[in-house]
């Protein structure tokens, strides 16, 4: 009895004051990472980021929410692969997550992704060496290499540089490009 209660609540998705407490209550680094748990809970979370989007005025009270959000909502969208994200990307103008979701869809894998800031592309994996290109939001990417780290180097962490090895779709140009905290890409 006890299992079948549990397996109904997990069947059921989380509740909009799970989603505000790690979306937007748990301090921005923490809530930063918290849009891969919102990606795992899939099309069950897409009703509750669509809200949170239509409210985000609501939410922009720093002394009540101090995350990531809404960057983080938009980001998990961009990354959960129902028609029902695709569309609260388009109702809410999420033009860069729309972009990746679009060409993630388009090429069956979630090895690609579109740049939302700019980022700098390095022939090395090494923020020392200056940058060849600085990649544009919008510009659309093979991920070859999630994670590669630089052990000579200090991450904005304190641990190991991280960066993602990547392919320019567009000029088929290979480089590495920083993750933001050493864990976070900077791809919708």
């Amino acid at each position: 009895m006890v299992a079948c209660l549990l397996l109904a609540v997990a069947l059921q998705g989380p509740t909009l004051a799970q989603v505000e407490d790690r979306l937007c209550r748990n301090g921005y680094t923490e809530s930063l990472f918290d849009a891969q748990w919102a990606i795992s809970q899939g099309a069950k979370i897409v009703p509750i980021l669509d809200k949170m989007l239509g409210q985000k005025k609501k939410y922009a009270d720093v002394s009540e929410y101090t995350g990531a959000f809404p960057f983080n909502a938009e980001y998990a969208l961009a990354h959960i692969d129902v028609p029902a994200a695709q569309a609260a990307l388009k109702k809410h103008k999420i033009k860069y997550g729309l972009q990746g979701w679009n060409l993630r869809r388009k090429m069956k894998s979630q090895s690609y992704g579109v740049v939302y800031k700019d980022s700098a592309l390095s022939p090395k994996a090494s923020g020392k060496i200056g940058s060849a290109l600085i990649l544009k939001p919008g510009t659309e990417v093979r991920i070859l290499k999630a994670a590669v780290e630089n052990p000579s180097e200090e991450g904005a962490r304190g641990g190991p540089a991280t960066f993602a090895y990547v392919e320019v779709l567009k000029t088929k140009r290979k480089g590495y490009v920083q993750l933001a905290a050493d864990v976070f890409d900077p791809f919708f």
